[in-house]
């Protein structure tokens, strides 16, 4: 804590769990000091690398492409508190091929993503996800994913939520980034990811969308599925 004068009259920093500030009219405010949203955890410093990665590209992409992104991304539409939106060519680019990037890296996966823009509109349309029982003992689930017809050898990307009550039934994050892993889907198969050692009778939330490893960066958009974790 930084006191900037004898009195405390002027107060900033935090000490015995309180953040101290000062607001328009000089009163001094104290509020219940919070972990701060950017720890620099090393799966944060991971993310971070991965997007400077992608930003000294974009800068070396041709005018073409960087048009084309920015064409592209006026069809994707995100969903927030006041509805949907949309961001521009070079923050699609950035994010979606940063996080791409990550997920296949620490699965070990051999991978070349193109940084072409997507020729089609949109996300891809990621239909057949199921939450299924795990195949062997353990307590989890297994989540089931089938690619669209026209992906070939794609990789799918899963996030896990902390362990909610059975009773919750909607959940906005934060999701765990420590556990952002790819798992490779053959083409025309069903891959079953196996989620174990979780708390039984806890309520999970799972994100999964798939990545496509072509000339063509696609993605689909995220499905967010909910389950209660039981013993196999």
């Amino acid at each position: 804590m930084k006191a900037k004068s004898h009195i405390f009259s002027n107060m900033r920093g935090s000490v015995g769990g309180i953040t101290y500030s000062t607001n328009q009219y000089d009163q001094i405010i104290g509020r219940a000091r919070t972990i701060p949203v950017q720890p620099n955890t090393n799966a944060q410093q991971e993310m971070k690398a991965a997007f400077a990665y992608y930003a000294a590209h974009w800068r070396n992409e041709s005018g073409v492409n960087r048009a084309n992104w920015e064409r592209y991304a006026n069809t994707v539409n995100f969903s927030g508190p006041l509805g949907t939106y949309q961001v521009g060519g070079r923050q699609l680019y950035c994010g979606n091929l940063a996080a791409n990037l990550v997920a296949v890296e620490r699965s070990g996966i051999p991978h070349s993503f193109g940084t072409t823009a997507p020729a089609g509109d949109g996300f891809v349309n990621l239909e057949k996800v199921a939450l299924v029982d795990l195949s062997g003992p353990g307590t989890g689930f297994a989540v089931a994913i089938t690619p669209p017809e026209g992906y070939s050898d794609c990789f799918c990307a899963i996030q896990i939520s902390s362990p909610q009550s059975p009773t919750v039934n909607y959940y906005k994050g934060p999701f765990n980034s420590t556990l952002w892993r790819a798992t490779e889907i053959p083409t025309y198969t069903t891959q079953l990811v196996e989620v174990p050692g979780l708390i039984e009778d806890a309520r999970y939330f799972v994100r999964v969308h798939m990545l496509s490893p072509g000339e063509q960066a696609y993605s689909s958009s995220p499905i967010i599925l909910s389950t209660v974790a039981t013993v196999v």
